[in-house]
């Protein structure tokens, strides 16, 4: 027997690793969700912007636990899962029904159409609704970083330094804005 006739064990395959977010997104929205607080300006937020209230109340209630919910509301659990499917059209007193754990009741009023919005700004019903979540969250980390900002503040100071704003002369070497060359602007 040669060496060329000898054949050697196939070697075992490598792994390819990808790298993994830290935390997957709708994992940290579902979490988000079971706030009732947070809930309920979700809700709003998504139909402030259009979102079928099934689609909104199904991804709440999802992250909540059918079952749990369905206990809340005193309704079984398939009939909660009737009533969010988009194929169904539930009575308004089940959707206020669906509704009450979070203090919000719906009435009639005339609706924009979440297609035409939803083809206006581009996007899927799913991803608009992430968007609204999104910026409600980013409104709400903001006004409490302006708070915490506003709490640590010394005004008599942060006035004097205003009232010197613009006093001191030149500015000073080091502080002019580079040169482009022609041609290129900033």
């Amino acid at each position: 027997m040669t060496a060329a006739m000898v054949q050697r064990p196939a070697a075992p395959a490598r792994r390819v690793h990808m790298r993994q977010r830290s935390r997957d997104w709708n994992l940290g929205l579902a979490e988000d969700l079971r706030d009732p607080k947070f809930a309920r300006e979700f809700l709003v937020a998504a139909m402030d912007d259009g979102v079928p209230i099934q689609i909104a109340l199904g991804k709440v209630i999802r992250a909540m636990g059918v079952k749990e919910f369905a206990g809340k509301v005193r309704m079984t659990s398939a009939n909660v899962l009737r009533a969010i499917h988009l194929r169904q059209n539930p009575r308004q007193d089940t959707l206020n029904r669906l509704l009450k754990p979070f203090r919000l009741k719906l009435s009639l009023a005339k609706a924009r159409q979440p297609k035409r919005v939803t083809k206006a700004e581009g996007v899927a019903v799913n991803q608009l609704i992430n968007v609204a979540v999104a910026e409600k969250v980013s409104a709400l980390r903001t006004e409490e970083y302006f708070a915490e900002r506003a709490a640590k503040c010394d005004v008599k100071q942060a006035i004097a330094l205003l009232k010197r704003s613009g006093k001191a002369g030149a500015a000073m070497a080091g502080d002019e804005l580079p040169s482009f060359p022609k041609g290129r602007k900033r």
